[in-house]
């Protein structure tokens, strides 16, 4: 599998899980793909690779770059890892209460995703300064079907 350097200065520069198996990974496989359908090149620097398993996606492997140009990142991942200021979080966690560390990662971003009204009280009440936006994640109902086996 081949990485590349590609210094498009008109592509998102995403930062996620490159996987196929975490709802992590799945989920930033699924997001980048709706961004590309708007028109917008993704570019991928994975925070982590894993595919001696289970083969990383080829849509996602075709995209990982080596070397992103600067600027801000749109970084998917729990609110504990990592995360260079000025780079915006979406990030999925769901708790009533998060913790210093978390807390400070978080204020370091640009501005902060969250899939729900109730995940955006948390943060705030924890302590997160960071501009917070919600975006429902939604579904797919042709994927998702209420009561399926």
């Amino acid at each position: 599998m081949t990485t590349r350097t590609d210094p498009s200065p008109d592509s998102l520069v995403f930062r996620g899980h490159a996987n196929s198996y975490s709802g992590y990974g799945q989920h930033s496989t699924a997001f980048c793909q709706q961004v590309e359908k708007a028109g917008i090149p993704v570019r991928w620097e994975a925070i982590d690779r894993a595919d001696s398993l289970i083969p990383l996606d080829p849509w996602v492997a075709s995209r990982i770059v080596t070397s992103p140009a600067g600027g801000p990142r749109l970084q998917s991942s729990p609110p504990q890892l990592p995360l260079a200021p000025g780079d915006v979080i979406l990030t999925m966690r769901e708790a009533t209460r998060i913790g210093a560390t978390m807390v400070a990662n978080l204020n370091r971003a640009r501005g902060v995703i969250v899939p729900c009204d109730e995940v955006a009280r948390w943060f705030r009440e924890s302590g997160v300064t960071a501009p917070i936006a919600v975006v429902p994640l939604g579904y797919d109902a042709e994927v998702f079907v209420p009561g399926a086996p």
